[in-house]
């Protein structure tokens, strides 16, 4: 003799665990279950990546009307190096890493302004994603606010490149903002 007929539905979906609840499938795909058990590694790839688009727009002439010296190329290299490094520790201290790599917006000359934009919309991104939306948004005013006065005290300094700090000021500004929006809605997804 036969049981009564299976429910409706029977046999679809993951099978219920011994405790009662149902088992949660894996997560998909290869890539995501490698980078989920290799965090550090992921870092490291993040601040290799951060440097080779960074470490270019420090050495590079631009045309700005007062070219940076060999001491100043070299100090930008060095400050964009120490950034990408702090990258790596993202996750874990989010704001000390995104204050490291947002120093540089203040500290380096007009010249070499460009190759501090990558590394902070990195770090700004890693704010919103591990620390707060919050902190993401402060962090963005308070860079924004620091961009400002340093291209007003600069523009004051050479007023013949007000054209080229307004420039840098906007692409700066732009960059962290697609970092910052890029991270909200990252965090805001898990």
């Amino acid at each position: 003799a036969r049981g009564p007929p299976p429910p409706a539905g029977a046999g679809v979906g993951p099978a219920p665990a011994p405790h009662g609840g149902l088992l949660l499938p894996r997560p998909p795909g290869v890539f995501r279950r490698f980078w989920a058990r290799h965090p550090r590694f992921a870092d490291v790839i993040v601040a290799v990546i951060a440097f080779l688009l960074s470490a270019p727009t420090a050495t590079i002439r631009s045309n700005y009307p007062v070219p940076p010296t060999l001491a100043q190329t070299i100090f930008a290299v060095i400050l964009v190096i120490a950034a990408c490094v702090a990258l790596v520790f993202r996750r874990s201290h989010p704001l000390l890493v995104f204050a490291a790599a947002a120093l540089p917006l203040v500290i380096l000359p007009p010249s070499l302004m460009p190759a501090t934009h990558v590394v902070p919309a990195l770090a700004i991104y890693a704010v919103a994603v591990y620390a707060s939306v919050r902190a993401c948004w402060i962090a963005f005013a308070a860079a924004t606010a620091l961009m400002v006065v340093y291209t007003a005290i600069a523009g004051l300094a050479e007023p013949s490149t007000w054209s080229y700090l307004i420039t840098s000021l906007v692409s700066g500004a732009i960059a962290l903002l697609i970092g910052a929006l890029t991270g909200i809605n990252v965090g805001n997804r898990r």
